[in-house]
């Protein structure tokens, strides 16, 4: 194998590299990466029905996504945990979303600054910064730019990425938004630091990302 671009040229998206980024992050503390979510993330913020394992009392509430049809649950992969693992509530996910909107109410300084972090801006790809997994538009913007920029042609394909050196600081008028996806289920979190709006959307299909955001993008707009 050999590498397509010179690095720092392009910017392709990878499940794979989210999985890197959750496996790198977690080595220095000697946990494995869900021991390490558990006690650092979920505990700190009192996401009780927040698991990578869902425990076996909690099996009955565990949502069934459909595929053709079928009932499925994730299926286990190479670094399935760090990119894809999570299961939540929607309440718990409305909680996410506060404390990332705003980090100061966090008690856990290690955690606050995390988050913090992740909305920073590391790279600009056209109208989109690229944080830690964060993705982050100016506001206000017009709601084409993150409908169009959320298919999978657009999304998916390899774009040329300008790095923000010093990486600039997460910004309250920001768009934040991640879509998320696995065979059977769809989701979508977006959020607006200056507005103090956000929403979370959870499927049991997987539908096109241009339709959640749309969707998401006419419920806040609603909202305000």
């Amino acid at each position: 194998w050999q590498p397509q671009w010179t690095p720092g040229a392009k910017r392709l998206y990878a499940n794979s590299s989210i999985g890197l980024f959750g496996a790198l992050a977690v080595q220095p503390s000697g946990m494995s990466y869900e021991e390490a979510m558990t006690r650092r993330v979920l505990q700190p913020l009192k996401l009780a029905h927040t698991w990578i394992t869902v425990p076996q009392s909690e099996q009955k509430n565990y949502a069934w996504g459909y595929r053709e049809g079928k009932p499925v649950h994730v299926s286990p992969g190479q670094l399935d945990a760090e990119a894809y693992g999570v299961k939540s509530s929607v309440i718990d996910m409305a909680r996410w979303v506060q404390a990332n909107m705003d980090a100061s109410h966090v008690q856990e300084k290690t955690l606050q600054q995390g988050i913090e972090l992740a909305q920073s801006r590391y790279w600009r790809i056209g109208d989109m910064y690229q944080g830690l997994g964060w993705e982050m538009l100016n506001w206000p913007l017009k709601a084409d730019s993150i409908i169009n920029g959320s298919d999978s042609k657009v999304a998916l394909a390899a774009l040329p990425a300008v790095e923000v050196n010093p990486p600039a600081p997460a910004v309250k008028a920001s768009w934040v938004h991640k879509t998320g996806s696995t065979g059977g289920f769809g989701s979508y979190v977006a959020f607006v630091p200056e507005k103090n709006l956000g929403i979370v959307m959870l499927a049991n299909k997987s539908y096109p990302n241009p339709a959640r955001v749309e969707a998401a993008w006419r419920i806040l707009e609603k909202l305000q």
